[in-house]
């Protein structure tokens, strides 16, 4: 009986190393790629990834196991970079994503990850465009003139930096901390189960439905805000 069991023991072990071995071998060791891509100022990415957006000359690296990062593709349609794998479907692990650019007027990330924008806090006066979908961390520094903002999914935001106008529109759960981030004027719709705490100095209109929250500083000189059903806005 204590050989059968001893025995049993072992082929569990032999299993799960064989498992373990398996996975190693079908996304391969970690490696490093650096693609020569250039001449871009907005940028789409979908997958599991951790992505870092600077300001800077062009550069694109990309760091995790060989056959994920071999799977990425990426290509250039206009001004605007795009990447996705070539087999969706397929099981990948987390991909880390480093781009460099001189300027960024629009980003767009479906599924799931981790992106932070640096650099961009610098008085400029681009329009700039922020679309998230699925679960998405997101934390930019960015000044601009126009900024649209467009979520559905669950998401959480952080942003810092400025701009004239905003127009936000947000569905599902998400989370945006933005006090640091300071608007003239804000159109804000929100939709689903969310909290978005923002910095408005003049205008703040819209309208909130579910089981919004949003709490806003600032003073601003006009408050026309429309709220349904269990939401609710109040003034920092």
């Amino acid at each position: 009986m204590k050989t059968f069991k001893l025995t049993g023991f072992l082929s569990v072990l032999s299993v799960f190393a064989l498992a373990l071995t398996s996975c190693e071998e079908f996304h391969g060791p970690d490696v490093t790629q650096n693609p020569e891509l250039s001449g871009f100022e907005e940028i789409e990415l979908s997958g599991d990834l951790q992505v870092q957006i600077s300001k800077g000359a062009f550069e694109v690296v990309l760091d995790g196991p060989l056959n994920d990062v071999s799977d990425y593709q990426f290509s250039i349609s206009g001004d605007r970079l795009e990447g996705k794998y070539r087999h969706p479907n397929r099981t990948h692990d987390q991909i880390s994503i480093s781009i460099t650019l001189p300027e960024i007027t629009y980003i767009k990330m479906s599924g799931k990850g981790h992106t932070n924008i640096t650099g961009f806090e610098d008085g400029g006066n681009r329009d700039m465009k922020i679309k998230l979908e699925g679960d998405q961390f997101f934390d930019a520094e960015v000044d601009c003139r126009d900024l649209e903002l467009k979520t559905s999914g669950k998401n959480d935001i952080y942003l810092s930096g400025q701009c004239e106008t905003a127009d936000v529109k947000i569905s599902g759960k998400t989370d945006v901390e933005a006090f640091d981030f300071s608007i003239q004027d804000c159109d804000i719709n929100l939709s689903g189960q969310n909290e978005v705490h923002v910095t408005v100095t003049a205008k703040l209109t819209g309208a909130l439905s579910g089981k919004s929250k949003l709490v806003y500083d600032g003073n601003p000189a006009i408050v026309a805000v429309n709220v349904d059903g269990g939401s609710h806005i109040n003034q920092k």
